[in-house]
């Protein structure tokens, strides 16, 4: 199918793997052999989160429920309005049952971070 903008100016081509992909995520083939998997889970069941990752991808993989009308998209975002501030690494902050960790900062922006479950760590709704 051909895309046109409100003005009729043509935007580009959409195939059936595209309208797929907006339905299920990002197909295992779609990664090439040097991408990295945006959650990572260890062997202490941690899991290594990329801070780009968005929000609700990360909301599936933990099981954590996340408001529907929010100020951002992607983990490092999530992380940020919880926190308050811009953290340095190490810093920590608890959230719906899970403690997040940043680990790896480049520059100004969240990079890496390691989600562990609390103990008895519970699921809250965010509304």
């Amino acid at each position: 199918a051909l895309v046109h903008d409100e003005y009729g100016h043509f935007e580009g081509i959409v195939t059936p793997a595209d309208i797929l992909e907006a339905i299920t995520g990002v197909f295992r083939a779609d990664l090439d052999a040097g991408d990295e998997e945006n959650a990572v889970k260890r062997e202490d069941g941690s899991w290594l989160l990329a801070g780009y990752m968005q929000a609700d991808e990360m909301a599936d993989v933990l099981g954590i429920d996340l408001p529907e009308n929010r100020d951002y998209e992607t983990v490092a975002g999530y992380v940020l309005s919880h926190m308050h501030h811009l953290p340095a690494t190490g810093e920590c902050v608890d959230a719906q049952g899970w403690r997040f960790e940043v680990v790896d900062l480049d520059g100004r922006r969240i990079d890496k971070l390691i989600a562990t479950r609390l103990p008895g760590g519970h699921r809250e709704i965010v509304r």
